[in-house]
């Protein structure tokens, strides 16, 4: 049997007792197993600062190492903690939950202080489109209410609820309009591509009445006509000759011909035009077509 003496306790014991240690002539360690638990057991706290002090002065050394040894061993790397995984799921389960009860303030806190140093950080993964091939479960739930597509870069995208053109939602609106349809949020939270056509749409916030408007007294165009107007002069104001993310105001669909004296033909889209917010303004300042030559009754 070979044997070795250790070099703290002295004692000539099994070499199977004995760790590898590269840089040794026999490639063993000159401490026994038992004399380096001993010793790790009684200080702890030593041995973590110098590890946590090697690591710093050493950080981008040590990553590039352990990025190097992963993609040489991923297969086995991840088989291994799949196995250990399975073998101490139960142990791991209550581990987390006896930590996260005991250290509740501590997680708490460590979260917030992480939220307020990287708040651009946040913000910008929040307002980032969503990559389509990412969310198969949000999607499939969003396809029940939305009509999306892919993006040729990749995205999910969505139809604007007010203008009816294709854009890619953030990620943020995304979860609140799932949110809103799932009953955990307030509001229809409805997807927009701009704020100019969240403030126009003349549903958005309101909960009896269109925008300034009374039941009897709204001349809101069809939803369904505004969009195929839009669509068809592509978003696109047919006087200044702008579109409509070039623009500072939204878009409107606009009646060339009164409808109060032809009612029936009010939802034809050739008798319809789109206007910016301004140039609309400028065409109800022309005689005979003001808002109060145009009053319904």
């Amino acid at each position: 049997m070979d044997t070795k003496e250790c070099y703290k306790c002295k004692e000539k014991k099994d070499i199977k007792n004995f760790g590898k240690d590269k840089s040794r002539k026999d490639g063993l360690s000159r401490w026994c197993k038992g004399c380096k638990k001993e010793y790790r057991e009684n200080n702890k706290d030593k041995i973590k600062e110098k590890k946590k002090e090697y690591y710093k002065k050493n950080k981008d050394k040590l990553k590039e190492k352990y990025k190097e040894r992963y993609k040489n061993n991923k297969d086995k790397i991840k088989e291994y903690y799949k196995e250990y995984y399975e073998e101490n799921k139960e142990y791991k389960k209550n581990y987390s939950r006896q930590y996260h009860h005991n250290n509740k303030d501590k997680i708490k806190e460590k979260k917030k202080e992480y939220h307020e140093n990287n708040k651009d950080k946040f913000k910008e993964y929040k307002d980032s489109p969503w990559p389509y091939n990412s969310i198969a479960k949000t999607r499939k739930e969003i396809e029940l209410y939305e009509e999306v597509k892919e993006s040729i870069d990749g995205y999910l995208m969505c139809r604007c609820t007010y203008c009816n053109e294709w854009f890619k939602p953030s990620r943020s609106s995304l979860q609140h309009r799932l949110g809103a349809i799932n009953g955990t949020g307030s509001g229809e939270k409805r997807l927009y591509c701009s704020d100019n056509c969240k403030r126009d749409c003349p549903s958005f916030w309101q909960q009896k009445y269109f925008k300034d408007q009374k039941l009897a007294t709204s001349r809101e165009v069809q939803p369904e006509l505004r969009q195929m107007v839009f669509e068809r002069d592509n978003w696109t104001c047919q006087k200044c000759n702008i579109y409509k993310d070039d623009l500072n105001v939204g878009i409107h669909c606009h009646h060339i011909e009164g409808i109060q004296w032809e009612p029936l033909e009010s939802a034809d889209i050739d008798i319809c035009i789109t206007y910016c917010a301004d140039c609309h303004k400028e065409i109800h300042k022309i005689e005979g077509c003001t808002y109060q030559d145009l009053q319904c009754a």
